[in-house]
């Protein structure tokens, strides 16, 4: 179904009824990105996926992208949709806008899991630079590096087929767009951890290479009460590596009924 969020009209797959559950992906990423690990769930929940503007079916709209706009564009899914407070599960870039949405509106926000998780706005000079350079050469200049940061050694070599179709997501995107919500992570507000008081899961694939085991683990000192755990034969996409696993850690921090 599409619904229209502050005048963009969202990609957005709800199945499933009871306790909400809302997931978020990553940057270049779409909702079936989370496909593995909700038929790893039980259906005595709603399960919401979205497209984020600017991502998979979702346009981007005449806005700037921004981690505040689609944190505004969440608010507005849960608000349409009569959720109430749900449990929220981000990847990578999302993260922030779930962190985000946690502090700014609490009352929308009762649980955490945070998947590849970023701490705050990432270097601007850095990220504007490699913005620019995926302007200039395009998204297939870059593929190759980010299918092996994406995806765990061991999955590339046991499903080919998972490795093509990754690539083939993230060549899905228009560069143009890749490039300005990739330098939304430099402008991305920061982030009061102290002041996030949602029961918080932080999960990282072992073989993370982007947000590593150590750098999550001092987001998690970091939230008062959250939970560190490592997936093992994951890698920043770690929910493509091991949706089973993953799946298993968010029940079991939401207290989902099998």
């Amino acid at each position: 179904m599409f619904i229209e969020l502050g005048g963009v009209d969202h990609h957005v797959v709800v199945q499933g009824e009871g306790p909400p559950i809302v997931f978020l992906h990553a940057l270049g990423g779409q909702l079936h990105a989370w496909d593995g690990v909700i038929a790893h769930l039980p259906s005595e929940h709603t399960l919401v996926r979205v497209d984020l503007r600017g991502h998979g079916r979702t346009a981007r709209g005449e806005q700037p992208l921004s981690v505040e706009g689609w944190a505004d564009d969440v608010a507005g899914l849960v608000d349409r949709l009569g959720l109430g407070a749900v449990a929220l599960v981000g990847h990578s870039l999302s993260t922030l806008v779930a962190q985000h949405l946690a502090v700014t509106r609490p009352g929308a926000v009762d649980r955490l899991v945070l998947v590849g998780a970023l701490a705050g706005p990432a270097d601007a000079g850095a990220i504007g630079d490699r913005a620019a350079q995926i302007e200039r050469d395009g998204l297939d200049a870059m593929a190759d590096a980010w299918l092996e940061r994406a995806l765990a050694a061991a999955t590339r070599r046991r499903l080919p087929q998972l490795a093509g179709l990754a690539r083939a997501l993230l060549l899905a995107n228009d560069p143009a767009a890749y490039a300005e919500a990739m330098r939304a992570l430099g402008t991305a507000p920061p982030i009061e951890h102290g002041d996030i008081r949602q029961p918080t899961l932080v999960l990282v694939g072992e073989e993370d290479r982007g947000t590593t085991p150590e750098h999550t683990r001092e987001l998690a000192d970091a939230i008062p009460g959250a939970r560190h755990h490592v997936v093992p034969g994951g890698a920043h996409w770690v929910m493509l590596d091991q949706p089973a696993e993953v799946a298993h850690q968010i029940a079991a921090h939401l207290d989902v009924r099998w």
